[in-house]
């Protein structure tokens, strides 16, 4: 298995640099440091960091290596394509739009306006695909959902207390932590369909329920302090 190289214009030089910083990556994973420290000291997104990380796992070092030029030429150099990752982290609000949802129609207006690059959104959207984005729902039944959850969580402020995260940050979310305790508990199970899986895995999640000492481990190990509204 080889990483493909995202932006497929990059030249020679450009690739190769990529490559020894994914290589640099999967030394600090074989090293223990996390993926989220390994994005600081690289300085680059933890979107990508968590991407490398996952290849590596699989496949080793070598599932982190270039696969050489690909297609045709990106419009927008490796420095660009670096900041446009973090111009969609910072989400659609970020940039002037009244919801946190990106489309390939925004992410092509957000191109020509921070680099005066034009693309289409059939352009965007294979542009997207190579930086690992998943597509988004359009933007008018985005925020309708938007809205109905706003609507919801509002209706249940007498005892819901909300805890909003960045888009991408799973090393800040607690249930990453129930899950994780999770899958070691099924190991060696083998299933016959959906609903006896859907019983497994219920029958394993309920004893937590008794165990807030472990649901306090899971929230200390994201590093948040959480403390009662006033």
């Amino acid at each position: 298995m080889r990483y493909p190289d995202r932006s497929g214009g990059l030249s020679a030089p450009e690739r190769d640099r990529r490559e020894a910083l994914r290589f640099r990556a999967a030394d600090m994973f074989a090293g223990k440091i996390p993926p989220p420290r390994v994005a600081r000291l690289l300085g680059v997104t933890r979107k990508s960091v968590y991407e490398w990380h996952a290849l590596w796992k699989h496949g080793g070092t070598a599932a982190l290596a270039s696969k050489g030029a690909a297609g045709s030429g990106c419009k927008l150099t490796e420095e660009r394509l670096d900041r446009l990752e973090v111009f969609l982290e910072q989400g659609a609000r970020a940039h002037g739009w009244d919801e946190q949802r990106w489309t390939s129609a925004r992410v092509a207006v957000l191109i020509a306006a921070r680099f005066h690059r034009t693309y289409t959104p059939r352009g965007v959207a294979y542009l997207l695909q190579r930086l690992g984005w998943s597509f988004q729902v359009p933007a008018h039944r985005a925020a309708r959902r938007d809205e109905e959850i706003v609507t919801w969580i509002d209706a249940q402020d007498d005892w819901l207390l909300v805890y909003r995260l960045p888009p991408y940050a799973p090393d800040l979310n607690p249930a990453e932590g129930i899950w994780s305790n999770l899958r070691t508990r099924l190991l060696n199970f083998t299933v016959n369909g959906i609903d006896q899986l859907t019983a497994l895995i219920r029958s394993r999640l309920k004893p937590l329920q008794y165990r807030p000492d472990l649901l306090d481990g899971f929230i200390a190990e994201t590093g948040l302090v959480l403390s009662d509204p006033a």
